[in-house]
């Protein structure tokens, strides 16, 4: 039996509650991109190593993401969202 808060609508190949939590995922992430633009990253090189002597750097490496990725993220999660009430009614 099939619990009735969940739809067996396939739209695509996946249910329609797989989609909105694809879409609500996209939101939270384009949300993400807009409140931490830059990532930094650390992670150590080793520089050199003499016999047991080992140095190591420390580098960051920066990831920005760009606000047109983050809104794009974010109307897209809007848009399957609001395709998915408009095709049920």
């Amino acid at each position: 039996m099939s619990d009735p808060g969940m739809t067996s609508r396939n739209v695509g190949g996946l249910a329609v509650s797989a989609w909105n939590g694809v879409a609500v995922l996209l939101i939270l992430l384009g949300i993400a991109g807009f409140v931490v633009p830059m990532v930094v990253m650390p992670h150590n090189r080793e520089v050199a190593r003499i016999g047991d002597l080992k140095l190591q750097a420390t580098e960051e490496t920066v990831y920005s993401v760009p606000p047109y990725l983050a809104g794009g993220l974010i109307v897209l999660g809007v848009v399957m969202i609001g395709g998915g009430r408009l095709r049920r009614s």
